[in-house]
C-alpha cells in the first residue's frame, strides 16, 4: 500500500485524536432551490457550503478507495496464509439462569499472526454433555493432526 493510502486510512480511522479500530462519517447539508434565494449574500453562502461539500465528498472517496485496498490486500493474505484448525469443547454455566451448556467451536488459527477466528460454534445444552463429547470426538477423528482441547471440568466457583 502507498504511503498516501496509509495516510488516508490513518486520518480515516482516528476518533478525538487517537488511531480507532473502527471509523464512521456522515456529511450532511441544507440547501435552498436557488429560485427562493432572493440576495446576493445568500447565494454566495450556499455556493460556498455546495463547495465545501463536494471537496469533503472527494476526500471522503479517496478515503474509501483506499479502504478498499485494504480490504483486498487483507483478503489475500487470508487466503494465502498459512492456518491450523482448532477444535475446543468447552462447558460454560449460564449466570442469568444457572443452567449448563457444552460449546464446541471450530476455528482457524493464523501461524503467523497466532489470531484465532472462529468458523463455527454449535451449543449443547448440559443434558446433551454426551452428544457434544461425540460430536468432539468425531471430528477429532475425521481431522488428524488437529489442535484440540476439551475443558468440561467443573469449576471451581461453582456450585
Amino acid at each position: 500500500m502507498s504511503p498516501e493510502n496509509q495516510k488516508l486510512l490513518s486520518e480515516l480511522f482516528q476518533r478525538y485524536g487517537h488511531p480507532a479500530p473502527d471509523a464512521q462519517f456522515s456529511i450532511h447539508g441544507y440547501f435552498r432551490r436557488a429560485g427562493n434565494i432572493m440576495k446576493a449574500k445568500d447565494i454566495q453562502q450556499a455556493d460556498e457550503t455546495a463547495a465545501r461539500l463536494i471537496r469533503e465528498f472527494q476526500f471522503r472517496i479517496e478515503q474509501l478507495n483506499a479502504y478498499r485496498i485494504s480490504l483486498a490486500e487483507q483478503y489475500n493474505f487470508l487466503e494465502t496464509a498459512p492456518s491450523v484448525p482448532v477444535v475446543r469443547l468447552s462447558r460454560r454455566r449460564d449466570y442469568y439462569n444457572g443452567k449448563v451448556f457444552y460449546d464446541l467451536c471450530i476455528s482457524r488459527r493464523y501461524v503467523e499472526t497466532a489470531v484465532e477466528v472462529e468458523e463455527s460454534r454449535c451449543t449443547y445444552p448440559g443434558s446433551e454433555r454426551r452428544q457434544a463429547i461425540r460430536e468432539y470426538q468425531s471430528y477429532l477423528k475425521s481431522h488428524p493432526g488437529i489442535i484440540a482441547k476439551m475443558d468440561i471440568a467443573k469449576k471451581h466457583w461453582e456450585k
